[in-house]
């Protein structure tokens, strides 16, 4: 009784309190009333035909499903969604294939970054569409241009498994190379990606552009590194036969050397002999042609020396010869038969024969 009684009095005493005028909630009270949950918004057009499909392709009409799909994917605006359509389709196989390949290539029509462009490429991959795969692929590599976005281009994709996106993209960075440098960086790079065949084939095409022995062992030290063994040698090779000078051979000995390839060391070592010992011999000869051609300088000099000191003396008797026929020069008075080299004080010690002989000399 005494309860009912206490529970009676307490609600009256409420209920003249909630009565009073200016009376305001407490906050005590207040916060004993559960708050209202919030009603959820109903599910949007496009959910709803989710649905609407799922149900039809449990229900096995599989063609309608697929004519729903259609009508949906033109509402779409994310790549997520247009894949998360075609998986939708997955299990069924053949009969939905165009459907999912039209929901890839919806996909790939909205892709704006390089991350939607691999997704597509990996998703049309697992599905066999190897067209809209290369579409994807192209794309992605035309759209990266420089070397720092195509290394990481590369790197996310061999990350996702695609190893071809990621030689295309190392592809396109080798052709953008410049310099023999950048050529041997991209080769070490590449390399370390485990990408061995262009890293060799970069390396090649060093060796094969360059035709001069010596820059031929500059480029075997930078080289050297790769542990590419064939590729030294063959460097090597090419050197020795375009090699022509004993710098050329010593050169390459050197390097054969440091590379390990003592055969063409010794074959070098040979020729850098040889070459030395015929330019010391041609040498030799140049000096000794040299030698003789000043003798015959000399000879020659000497000779017309000769000839022109014995004209000269010709020149001087014909002078003091009289020849018959010709007018004798004037008598001397001293002199009067002209004797040549007679003093005229010697005249009168000449033998009589000599002075009665009238011959004219």
């Amino acid at each position: 009784m005494l309860s009912t009684k206490f529970r009676i009095t307490n609600l009256l005493l409420l209920a003249a309190l909630l009565s009073a005028p200016g009376y305001t909630a407490v906050p005590v009270l207040a916060a004993k009333f559960k708050e209202a949950k919030p009603i959820a918004p109903p599910p949007d057009e496009n959910q709803a035909k989710i649905l609407q499909i799922n149900q039809l392709l449990k229900t096995g009409k599989i063609q309608m499903a697929g004519t729903l799909i259609l009508s949906v994917l033109e509402s779409m605006s994310t790549v997520d969604e247009c894949l998360n359509l075609a998986n939708l389709t997955q299990t069924y196989g053949f009969p939905m294939m165009e459907v999912r390949r039209q929901c890839v290539r919806r996909a790939l029509s909205l892709c704006k970054t390089s991350h939607d462009l691999m997704l597509v490429a990996l998703t049309s991959r697992q599905y066999q569409f190897f067209e809209l795969t290369r579409q994807a692929i192209k794309t992605l590599i035309d759209n990266t241009n420089t070397d720092a976005d195509l290394q990481n281009l590369a790197v996310n994709a061999q990350h996702l498994g695609l190893n071809d996106i990621a030689e295309m993209a190392m592809e396109k960075v080798y052709q953008q190379t410049n310099s023999p440098e950048e050529a041997i960086y991209f080769a070490q790079l590449v390399r370390s990606m485990g990408m061995e065949k262009m890293a060799h084939k970069a390396v090649a095409d060093l060796i094969t552009k360059e035709d001069n022995p010596v820059r031929l062992c500059v480029l075997l030290n930078s080289i050297q590194s790769l542990n590419m063994h064939d590729l030294n040698r063959q460097l090597l090779k090419k050197a020795l036969d375009n090699a022509e000078s004993g710098t050329d051979y010593n050169a390459i000995g050197k390097g054969a050397k440091k590379a390990n390839e003592l055969d063409i060391a010794n074959v070098a070592d040979y020729r850098l002999k040889k070459t030395e010992l015929i330019k010391q011999i041609r040498d030799d000869q140049a000096s000794y042609e040299d030698q003789i051609q000043d003798w015959q300088s000399k000879v020659d000099a000497e000779r017309a020396r000769r000839e022109e000191e014995a004209a000269r003396a010709k020149a001087s008797a014909d002078k003091q010869i009289v020849l018959p026929g010709i007018d004798a020069p004037a008598q001397n008075p001293a002199n009067p038969d002209n004797i040549p080299g007679l003093i005229p004080n010697q005249q009168d010690n000449l033998p009589s024969f000599l002075k009665n002989s009238g011959t004219n000399f």
